[in-house]
């Protein structure tokens, strides 16, 4: 009988802790969504406010009146504003995209894909995703293609196939039914 009693023993414990876990902690419950936290909060999405929109409007509008004058680097910080600031407005998604556009005329390719790729995780409700695959399908081709990035500012650097190769499975995961995904297989 002791026997019996002892090899049972834990799993009494266990019950008996789980029933007098209920009364002596509001918060534990045995369902198990609620067993790591957020509930009603984690389900809650942030949303822009009106105020946050226009902000978020007006210094997209303030870099692409920089941009048009030719000012990069000053369209580069209000976009770089406007996604640091204002990152759940559309106008981040859009900013985004300009702000890549000016990383590849810089010729600062990697940065640029990844940028886009802030594009389809951040803002998955940006209005033109296939120019966003067709920007990250030409950072892809120049990487290919043996474009360089420098060292020091100078010194031409080592040319980035294996990186080049990353990108374009990437793009075959964000559109496998589009139109590069069959290019990117090819150019793999």
């Amino acid at each position: 009988m002791a026997l019996i009693i002892m090899q049972r023993l834990p799993l009494l414990l266990c019950f008996s802790l789980l029933a007098l876990a209920g009364p002596l902690n509001a918060q534990f419950t045995l369902n198990p969504l609620n067993w790591f936290g957020g509930g009603e909060e984690a389900l809650s999405m942030q949303v822009a406010s009106p105020a946050d929109r226009a902000a978020a409007a007006a210094l997209l509008e303030e870099g692409k009146i920089a941009m048009e004058a030719g000012r990069m680097r000053q369209a580069n910080r209000r976009f770089n504003q406007t996604i640091k600031n204002y990152s759940n407005t559309p106008a981040a998604g859009e900013a985004r995209y300009l702000r890549a556009q000016i990383l590849m005329t810089r010729g600062q390719w990697k940065k640029a894909f990844e940028t886009l790729q802030e594009i389809l995780t951040q803002n998955p409700d940006f209005e033109n995703f296939n120019q966003v695959i067709r920007s990250q399908f030409e950072c892809a081709t120049a990487l290919m293609e043996g474009a360089r990035g420098r060292i020091l500012w100078v010194i031409p650097g080592f040319r980035q196939y294996d990186e080049a190769i990353r990108q374009f499975e990437t793009i075959v995961r964000n559109a496998p039914y589009g139109d590069y995904a069959p290019l990117s297989l090819m150019n793999i």
